[in-house]
Parts: C-alpha cells; structure tokens; sequence
C-alpha cells in the first residue's frame, strides 16, 4: 500500500540572464552573465548553466525558424527561455512539484511535471522583462546612454539588473495559478453610466487644461476606473507596479514637490519607442489620480499649484459619489446573493474582452486587486486553472491570424467532478466553472446559462451569443427532423458531412469529456494531461 508522505510544491531554482556575444575568448566566460539568482551560487556552477542553456539555444535553432527553444522538461526540473531583445537570453528554470510516498518501508519521489503550466510561466517571464522596461528602459536603451565605452555600458546594465531583478525575484509567489497572469487583464470596477461619463469628463478637462498631461489613470480603492488612452497591455504593467509600490501607493499631494527618486520615472511604449516620463499622483479620500508627463515637461510648483486647485475639489466629490454608488450597489449584491453553499460549490465565472483586456470575475479576489496564488488555488484547484489556462491558450492560439473568430462553446469535465463552459464570440471569452458530483450534461448547461443570463453585460458578446444559439437550436430542430445520425459514423465522419447535423454531441471520452460546438462542426478531442 502507497502511503503519502508530503508534497512539495513548485520552487524557482534559478534566474538568470546573459549574453553570448559578451566574454568570447576563454577564461572570459563570466562576463556573458549579466544577472544570476542565487547569488551564492559558485561562479562554475554559473558558467556551467549559462553554458549549458547556450548549447540547448544553439542545438533546437537548427532545427526552427527563429527561437528554437522556448520550454525545456526534464524529470526534475522546467525551464523557460526567452529572448527580449537580439543577443539578450533571461532563463527561468523551476523546481517541479513532487510527493514523497512510501511503499514497503521505502520512501520515494513521484515528479507532477505535468502541474508545470507552460503558457503561464512564460507569461511570468516576458511581463518580468516588460517591468524591468518600464522603470529602467530597454538594455539597448541602457547601453546606449552609457558613453564611456562598452565596458562601463556593461557594467551599467549589471547593476540595474541586479537592482530590479534581486527584488522582483523575492517577490514571486510561487506556485502562480493566477488565470489573470495569463491573460494579461485587469478588472475595472463597474460604475452606473452617469458616473462613469462624470469621471471621463473630468478627465478630459483636466488634459484639455493641462496640456503637458499626456495620459492619466484614475483608481478609486485600488480598482481601475480609467485606464487612459494606452494600450490595454501596457496598462497591465502600469497598474501592477502601481500595486507594488508603496510610494505610488500613500496619500500624496501635488504641492508638496516631493520627487521620487526612481519610482516616478518610467518609461512607456509610444507608437513603437519608448518614452520616458513621469508619474504625477494625487489623492483625495479613495480616489487616485495618476497624470503621466513626458520626461521634458517636469510640471513647476506654480503649475502643480494650479493643478492641485483644479481638481482637488472635484476629485473629493467624485470619491464620495462613488462610495456612495458602491455601497448601495453592496447592499443590492448582499441581499441577491445571500448564499448558505460551501466556498467550495459556488460558481466561478470569468468573462473576457480579448480587445480591452478587461475581465469580470469572482475567482480569487473579488476587488480589483492582484490575485495571489494562495487566493485562487483556495478558489479552484491548480488542476482546474491549469485547464482554464491552457483552453484560453489554445483559443487565442487560433484567433491569431483570423479576422473575426468564429463561436465556439466547450464543455469540459475533469476527473474530481469539475464541469468548465466555455463560450467565445465576437473576441469575448465566458467561463462558467461548477463542481457538482451528480451534474448531467443539462444540469451544467442550464447552470452557465443563469450564470451568463445574470452576470454578462457585455451587450457585443450578448447579442452575438443569442445570435448563435438561435441558429444551433434551428438546426438541433431540423436534424431531428431529418434523419438520425448515426454515432459510428460520426466518430470518423468528415466535418465537412457534419455540418447539417446535430450541433451538439457527447461522446465519453476518458479520462476528462470534450466536446466543442465551432460553426456546427463537432470536434472530439480528450484531454490525457494527469492533474
């Protein structure tokens, strides 16, 4: 009999970063390091990674066009690779979680490689570039603005490395099972018309007045009211370092000139370049103003006087408003979805709009604050975002290079009674997650069908979906006219006789059931990953 002893979890095992085209000659190997975490690592053992990731770089690009090598599995270990820029390499390599058991009085490992999510941890990776960037520049930037030679440049880039990437290291909350991770989204908080038009208003004015204002971001409680006129993945980055720093964070005021020495100087992505600025903020009770002002248009005391003037006022009343709106809203949800079920049988959903990065969801947080991985493994399973994870991935896999994508609804069951709906239209994503042991194919699907009924606003992805559902029903009406399909015939069937049969159809398929309505195709595919 197999006893279980105890797990450990997912543990980064090093983080480092080099170039090959640095330190050529031999005994000069060292200097292709640029960063290594952990720094008490011998410099050997260093050399050996660097070298050992330069040879598996080299060995897959015979072998692809471009990048060869992006994840590499082994029984212990996982690691990601990525190039930000030409000759630049950061690898990420983790510890894989494994159990301890013991059989016959002996102990062994049992390595769960499969609980590794490829797509999130590269995700992880590129948006821990994507920081380093905003608040330092790009390493050509670096590089660049040395001018005492290539060596002093070098030494320049070092040091901001280690700077930034010792402590964002620390900061990782491993393992990560943040859907939102992935998706690169931030959840605003929803405001009644009239207010959201205020706020808009308010902001418009105060750019239209000052015009070195070239962009703003308005929080009230931490939670994204405005995002400003950026791109939605930049914004991500924005508000995630706002999140981290406690000096953007604190009540602050115009007047009182302080000026921070590295947290307000960032650096954003303008029409392809990156321009550096800088973040003015002011806060009047919840309510956060972010004003972004290019580097050159550093704002004088008597401007940030005026400044101060003109909007503290509103900006109070505009707090108070929206307190007053969440409160009463509070009050509504309290008494709608006064609920006595476990935690663990409430309903997660999570709605997308793959355009603004935007998702509604009440997996995890419920504010729009980041969600630890503690948080939402205490949510859902990490065998359940894993699953979510990796349905978004293949979805946007296949969006890539189409104009309009076509709808498509999933339902998927895993092996611990987790039933996940999935519907795509018009560039929007609704997952709807249920845990229910005696749940029928209906049962789930009527359950989604009250969740999206009552949660989805999204008046695009809305009239798409009714749309579509209108024409599967009609077609559902007229095969069941017609002829009966046969389900020998289905399972080897072309698509392309399908199309005028029954839209839906579940085949059991083990170990987890897949079934995927894509433009009345019927798509069977199984799932053989062991959570």
């Amino acid at each position: 009999m197999t006893n279980l002893l105890h797990r450990v979890e997912a543990s980064l095992r090093s983080f480092y970063i080099f170039n090959s085209s640095y330190g050529g000659r031999e005994g000069q190997e060292h200097k292709k390091i640029l960063f290594y975490h952990p720094d008490d690592i011998e410099m050997n053992t260093k050399i050996k990674d660097v070298g050992l990731s330069e040879a598996i770089i080299t060995f897959t690009d015979t072998f692809a066009e471009g990048t060869g090598c992006d994840i590499l599995h082994t029984l212990k270990t996982t690691q990601i690779f990525l190039q930000p820029e030409d000759g630049f390499w950061c690898v990420m390599t983790l510890n894989v979680p494994k159990t301890v058991c013991s059989k016959q009085d002996e102990e062994y490992e049992d390595y769960r490689n499969g609980e590794i999510n490829d797509e999130i941890y590269r995700k992880v990776l590129q948006e821990s570039y994507n920081r380093f960037c905003l608040q330092y520049g790009s390493f050509d930037t670096i590089l660049n603005s040395a001018k005492n030679g290539s060596s002093n440049a070098q030494s320049k880039l070092r040091e901001k490395l280690n700077i930034f990437y010792s402590e964002y290291v620390q900061s990782l909350n491993l393992p990560i099972s943040d859907v939102t991770q992935f998706l690169r989204s931030v959840q605003y908080l929803p405001l009644s018309k009239t207010l959201f038009l205020r706020v808009h208003n308010f902001i418009q004015m105060v750019q239209a007045t000052f015009p070195a204002i070239v962009d703003t971001l308005f929080l009230f409680n931490d939670q994204i009211v405005s995002g400003g006129k950026f791109e939605p993945s930049i914004l991500f980055t924005i508000y995630n370092y706002i999140m981290d720093n406690r000096i953007l964070r604190r009540p602050q005021r115009l007047t009182e000139g302080i000026e921070f020495e590295g947290s307000q100087k960032i650096f954003l992505n303008r029409n392809n370049e990156l321009v550096p600025f800088k973040i003015y903020h002011h806060c009047s009770s919840s309510a956060s103003l972010y004003m972004y002002v290019k580097r050159g248009d550093i704002l004088s005391s008597e401007i940030r006087e005026d400044l101060e003037t003109y909007i503290d006022a509103q900006l109070a009343l505009l707090a108070y408003d929206i307190a007053r709106f969440i409160m009463s809203h509070s009050k509504v949800l309290t008494l709608v979805n006064n609920s006595v079920e476990p935690e663990a049988l409430i309903p997660r959903y999570l709605f997308v709009n793959e355009q603004t990065l935007k998702h509604i969801s009440n997996i995890g947080n419920s504010k729009g604050e980041k969600t630890s991985s503690a948080v939402c493994q205490k949510s859902l399973p990490l065998h359940v975002v894993n699953l979510l994870i990796d349905s978004a991935a293949t979805t946007k896999e296949n969006n890539k290079n189409v104009a309009m994508p076509q709808f498509e609804e999933t339902l998927i069951k895993s092996t611990t009674d987790f039933w996940i709906v999935k519907r795509q239209c018009n560039w929007r994503q609704f997952y709807v997650v249920i845990f229910n042991k005696k749940a029928t194919l209906l049962d789930v699907t009527a359950e989604a069908e009250r969740i999206f009924d009552q949660e989805v606003t999204d008046d695009v992805l809305y009239a798409g979906l009714r749309w579509r559902i209108l024409c599967a029903q009609k077609a559902q009406q007229t095969a069941r006219e017609g002829s009966q399909v046969n389900r020998a015939v289905v399972g080897t069937a072309p698509f392309s006789e399908l199309e005028n049969t029954l839209p839906l159809l579940l085949l059991p398929v083990m170990p987890t059931w897949l079934i995927v309505l894509r433009s009345y195709r019927i798509r069977l595919t199984t799932d053989f990953k062991q959570y």
